[in-house]
């Protein structure tokens, strides 16, 4: 594996000798779904890794400038988020309560006020 990464690498830079940048600058714009994958999306109440997430959306802009042929300037920012679905968890979390003390799960469900927001990330990348 050693091996095949350093004549990989050697390769590449063999080739990059000629190499040299765009000669337009450009504007990107992309719209789309953020699907979670994993145990992100699962909703199982017993395994607390899980994160009861619903397909949300992503936002991404990207951007490069090159002032001339060997120099250039580029970015991309990216923003997504993804609801959770509060229902389920919700109905799993009195699940749980009246499975582990029924004398005290009809008064706890009545009274579960549960308010959390929604996974977001953003991703800022720039590059010379």
């Amino acid at each position: 594996m050693k091996r095949t990464a350093y004549l990989c690498f050697l390769i590449a830079l063999l080739l990059s000798v000629e190499v040299k940048s765009q000669q337009e600058s450009f504007l990107g714009l992309c719209f789309g779904g953020a699907i979670p994958q994993g145990s992100f999306s699962e909703d199982n109440f017993k395994d607390s890794t899980n994160g009861y997430a619903t397909p949300g959306f992503v936002f991404t802009f990207d951007a490069a400038w090159f002032p001339d042929d060997y120099l250039g300037v580029g970015a991309t920012v990216t923003y997504a988020s993804n609801n959770p679905d509060k229902s389920k968890y919700i109905n799993d979390l009195e699940q749980s309560i009246m499975d582990s003390n029924p004398i005290f799960g009809e008064f706890f469900k009545d009274s579960i006020v549960l308010d959390y927001g929604v996974w977001k990330y953003l991703n800022m990348f720039i590059i010379m």
